[in-house]
């Protein structure tokens, strides 16, 4: 039996649906009317990566930089401590200098020659030398009459001594040793006293 009911128009082929035609009517209408489209999710998530990305690599550029600026001022610091890390030292030994130059000009205008007075000069710059080197840690090592030390002491030579008490112990120096802050800069060198070789039969 035959029915009033017209069934629904469907879409020609190729035309776009209702909604999707809306949906693109509306994208246009917000273009014209300046006003930004949403943009897909994966390309939301690509744009934000890639401005992280951005900061990130500023931030490692400023800080390749700094590392830069910290090595040429850590070698321009130590180029000038090698270069003048001696200046107290010889602004010290200048003073010394200075006196040793009087104390020869003065021995020079002496028409006499006044041997004690030239000696005496040289005695005192030889104290301040020694109060220099000691503001500085140098130190003399003892030697003369101690038993012999071969951290501290170089033995040149021994010599054979009449007491017992004297076998090992230095008996003079040859030339004085120093020690610098403690650790050892020269040895002394020495001679040490040994025992009688035994009697020849």
């Amino acid at each position: 039996m035959a029915t009033n009911e017209n069934p629904a128009k469907e879409p020609h082929n190729g035309a776009p649906a209702p909604d999707a035609e809306a949906a693109a009517e509306s994208a246009v209408e917000r273009a014209e009317k300046g006003e930004e489209l949403e943009k897909p999710a994966g390309e939301a998530q690509t744009e934000a990566l890639q401005k992280e990305l951005e900061a990130e690599k500023k931030k490692y550029l400023y800080l390749y930089a700094e590392f830069e600026n910290y090595k040429k001022r850590a070698i321009r610091e130590r180029s000038e401590l090698v270069k003048f890390g001696n200046e107290n030292l010889i602004r010290e030994l200048l003073h010394i200098v200075d006196n040793l130059a009087r104390a020869i000009d003065h021995a020079k205008s002496d028409p006499k020659g006044n041997f004690d007075a030239m000696v005496a000069g040289i005695e005192m710059v030889n104290r301040q030398f020694k109060d220099s080197l000691k503001k500085f840690g140098v130190e003399a090592i003892a030697a003369e009459g101690q038993k012999f030390d071969p951290e501290k002491h170089e033995a040149v030579a021994q010599e054979p001594v009449e007491e017992e008490s004297e076998i090992g112990k230095v008996l003079f120096e040859h030339q004085k040793g120093y020690l610098l802050n403690g650790r050892l800069l020269r040895p002394a060198k020495v001679v040490v006293g040994a025992g009688k070789p035994p009697a020849q039969a």
